[in-house]
């Protein structure tokens, strides 16, 4: 337990916490926004697409990590300063998404465009974020250090969610939007009192590595030669690095499967939720409440647990409680056909909310333990876009494919399909854990 009093670990649990607040609330709240203001559920679904820059972090991956900002890269280094830019970025952007009436004609596509503008910030943020954490733990410090990200990061979530819904049911939901905005600045003064660890020099190294690499094209033209060398470090050595490990396939489609039953089911939650009669306060207070408490303690204990039994096992528990949720939100559409009936069924409702926190809780840090596991030096940074890439491109088609799905069918069956996509992922982690013979 003495790892997590670190001040690395405070550090990266408050910029954690600023991370995570924008993510629920471009999705799941603003789903919830845009159910009430009477938009139908293919709407909803259609802001998936909003998402794509999370998708597109291989592309903005290679500018984060080779260019400095003018000026202020003098004051906080590179890494550092995209943070403070592409936080401030996020904060602006909200406050502007809060600030749109939608009960005026015409502004599904205004606020369409305030969204990405979140995400395209939000993505360059955790891009510096990834390349700041994972070369300020040792390896031995990866779980806990994920911990603490994931318990900060799922708070955050969790604010952007339960604390919007709760602020929007009394103050109105642009007010909301401006009040939670500001809890970006959390993450901004955070990262500009913490200082980042030095990168070693590695020029000579990656210098000798790309001269190597483009002897295979010395029959090529020249202008060729000249495209592959500018391009080979930012953009072809992290990939290459990458798939050099063993199982990198399988690696690949645990990342794009891991999440999709859980981002399939929660981006219409908030829809189903007020479709059977709950309000925004119940809804908010229920999982703001049990939910952050169950989130909390899982969150931090996740570290330990991956420290003595690994990764992949916390993934296939986390899995498995994954599947059980989704029946129990199954059983609640059963019996909640009459939303008058609501009331006796807030048991299952809390009995969902606390397994789901206990599923996110550990599992958020396991799949981040995964993908950190094989990240090097000096291509930090665009291997972890690379990862996250194609993690937020499952979830963004998934997040797009599920408005349609829940208008063509009823509620029951759109929970068991949930339920079913999480069995592909238990597959390729059983097959990973075999091919490296690792934990």
């Amino acid at each position: 337990m003495s790892v997590y009093w670190d001040r690395r670990m405070l550090a990266i649990f408050l910029w954690a916490f600023a991370s995570g607040v924008p993510l629920l609330m471009i999705l799941s709240t603003l789903a919830a926004r845009l159910f009430e203001a009477g938009f139908t559920l293919k709407d909803i679904g259609f802001f998936g697409l909003a998402a794509l820059p999370y998708s597109l972090k291989l592309l903005f991956s290679p500018f984060v990590e080779q260019l400095r900002l003018p000026g202020i890269s003098r004051l906080f280094g590179r890494a550092r300063s995209w943070m403070i830019v592409a936080m401030l970025g996020v904060m602006l952007s909200l406050w502007s998404m809060g600030s749109i009436d939608l009960a005026k004609p015409d502004t599904l596509m205004l606020i369409f465009w305030a969204t990405l503008a979140t995400c395209f910030c939000s993505s360059v943020s955790d891009i510096a974020e990834a390349e700041i954490r994972i070369e300020l733990l040792n390896t031995d410090e990866l779980g806990p250090g994920n911990a603490c990200y994931n318990a900060g990061y799922q708070i955050g979530m969790l604010t952007g969610s339960a604390g919007t819904l709760i602020l929007a049911q009394h103050v109105g939901w642009n007010t909301a939007y401006h009040i939670v905005a500001s809890f970006m600045l959390i993450g901004i003064i955070t990262v500009i009192l913490k200082k980042h660890r030095a990168r070693p020099n590695t020029q000579t190294i990656e210098a000798k590595e790309t001269a190597q690499w483009l002897q295979r094209f010395n029959h090529s033209p020249r202008f060729l030669k000249i495209i592959l060398e500018k391009i080979y470090l930012p953009i072809i050595a992290p990939m290459r690095h990458l798939t050099q490990h063993r199982g990198w396939v399988l690696l690949f489609l645990i990342v794009g499967f891991y999440l999709f039953s859980q981002e399939f089911m929660l981006n219409m939650l908030n829809p189903f939720l007020l479709s059977i009669g709950y309000t925004k306060t119940q809804i908010g207070l229920i999982s703001g409440g049990f939910g952050t408490t169950v989130l909390v303690i899982c969150g931090f204990a996740s570290g330990l647990l991956i420290q003595r039994f690994g990764h992949n096992k916390i993934l296939l528990i986390s899995g498995f409680f994954q599947i059980l949720t989704c029946l129990m939100l199954y059983a609640l559409a059963t019996h909640c056909a009459n939303p008058a009936h609501n009331a006796q069924h807030h048991g299952l409702f809390i009995a969902y909310i606390v397994l789901q926190n206990m599923a996110l809780g550990i599992g958020s840090s396991a799949f981040a333990t995964l993908m950190s596991y094989y990240c090097r030096m000096p291509y930090t940074a665009s291997q972890n876009a690379i990862l996250t890439s194609v993690m937020a491109a499952a979830k963004a088609s998934v997040i797009l494919l599920s408005g349609y799905i829940a208008t063509w069918l009823n509620w029951p069956t759109f929970f068991i399909i949930a339920a079913l996509c999480m069995l592909p992922a238990f597959i390729f982690i059983l097959r990973l854990q075999r091919v490296n013979n690792v934990v």
